[in-house]
C-alpha cells in the first residue's frame, strides 16, 4: 500500500516555491529600481551641469555690460578692455553650452 500525501505535505512545496517566486520577484524589481535611480542622478548630474554653465554665461553677460557702462560713463580703456574680454569669453561659453545642450539632446 502506498501512502497518500496529505494536505499538509503538499502545501509546503507550494508555500516554498510561492515564497522563492515572491523573492525573485522582488530582487528583479529592486535591480530595475537601482537602475532607474542611476540613470535619474546621471541625468540631474548633466541638468547640473548645463544649470552651472548658463549662470556663468549670464555672469560674463553681466560684466560685460557693466564694463560697457563703465566705459560709456567714465571713458577708461581699462573698462573697454574688460569689455573686450568678457565679450571673447562670452563667445566661448556659448559655444560650450550650446555643444553641452546638443551632448544632452543626443543622449536623451
Amino acid at each position: 500500500m502506498g501512502s497518500v500525501p496529505t494536505g499538509f505535505s503538499r502545501t509546503v512545496p507550494l508555500s516554498l516555491f510561492a515564497g522563492a517566486l515572491l523573492l525573485l520577484g522582488l530582487v528583479v524589481s529592486a535591480l530595475v529600481f537601482a537602475n532607474m535611480t542611476r540613470n535619474n542622478s546621471a541625468e540631474a548630474l548633466r541638468t547640473a551641469r548645463l544649470n552651472q554653465r548658463a549662470l556663468l554665461l549670464l555672469s560674463l553677460l553681466q560684466d560685460a555690460e557693466t564694463n560697457a557702462r563703465g566705459y560709456i560713463l567714465t571713458g577708461h580703456e581699462v573698462y573697454r578692455t574688460e569689455f573686450e574680454r568678457a565679450g571673447a569669453l562670452v563667445r566661448l561659453q556659448m559655444d560650450s553650452l550650446r555643444d553641452s545642450l546638443q551632448k544632452n539632446r543626443a543622449w536623451r
